[in-house]
């Protein structure tokens, strides 16, 4: 796997992903491995990550990051010889390669004069481009920070959004805007990990409290909850966003 280059949507998501593959591969090919290429110094939820990594996967993951002396982003890629070199002198040979591209905000945004760079400026306020008038701009697209590219961060800035609209429209009054961000990550059978904070629009910015992460050595009736969590925001944000009834999914302890 090679990871992307900050920032790109869900931050937890390539580690997460590792650990779903990393669990096929331990229970369906245990002979393989999967070696992470990547570019950065650190990324979200790391030391439950690597916690999960050394505790699960030992034999499995061999994770290269960026640091004083190597840096393991990727200078090329060659296909037909299934190999790919990093910037530290590094040859790794594949059998299947992921590779997780540089990302930016959508072509229609970047045609409409949304962006600034590869990402959308907005005001933290109402989400409003801080470039184009009369335009919200949500989710991914955003620079938001502190709030990550998540989903329940985009799900929670549409609710605002809509809500300034709705106000414009009626003339009605306008409340503090209040935006929220959880993010589940499962790293093996009911083993899951969490970060999220609270946020409010602050000279400019959003301004972050209430944060809470993970740790390290957390008990499995703690782990396992957060699992649980986890597949009911999954149904209550498909029925918030799609209507009817909340949807269903697995409640399973196989990750993957």
């Amino acid at each position: 796997m090679v990871m992307p280059n900050n920032p790109f949507r869900c931050p937890p998501g390539p580690y997460e992903r590792a650990c779903m593959i990393a669990h096929f591969l331990k229970t369906q090919k245990p002979k393989s491995r999967l070696v992470i290429l990547d570019p950065k110094k650190g990324f979200s939820k790391q030391p439950v990550f690597v916690e999960a990594f050394n505790k699960y996967y030992k034999d499995i993951i061999e994770l290269n990051m960026t640091n004083e002396i190597d840096d393991f982003s990727v200078t090329a890629f060659d296909a037909r010889a299934r190999e790919i070199t990093t910037k530290a002198g590094k040859k790794v040979k594949f059998d299947v390669a992921n590779v997780i591209p540089q990302q930016s905000a959508g072509e229609i945004a970047l045609r409409a004069g949304l962006a600034k760079g590869d990402w959308c400026p907005v005001n933290p306020e109402n989400f409003t481009s801080a470039l184009v008038k009369d335009v919200y701009v949500l989710g991914d697209a955003t620079i938001a920070a502190e709030m990550p590219k998540s989903a329940f961060s985009a799900n929670s800035q549409a609710k605002v959004a809509a809500n300034d609209i709705i106000a414009e429209l009626a003339k009605g009054e306008r409340f503090p805007a209040r935006y929220r961000n959880t993010c589940w990550s499962l790293l093996a059978p009911d083993d899951n990990v969490k970060v999220g904070a609270n946020y409010t629009a602050k000279e400019g910015k959003l301004d972050p409290s209430g944060s809470f992460v993970s740790k390290p050595g957390e008990d499995a009736g703690t782990r396992a909850q957060n699992y649980q969590e986890s597949i009911g925001w999954y149904a209550g944000i498909t029925a918030d966003m799609f209507g009817g009834p909340p949807a269903t999914r697995s409640t399973g302890s196989k990750a993957g």
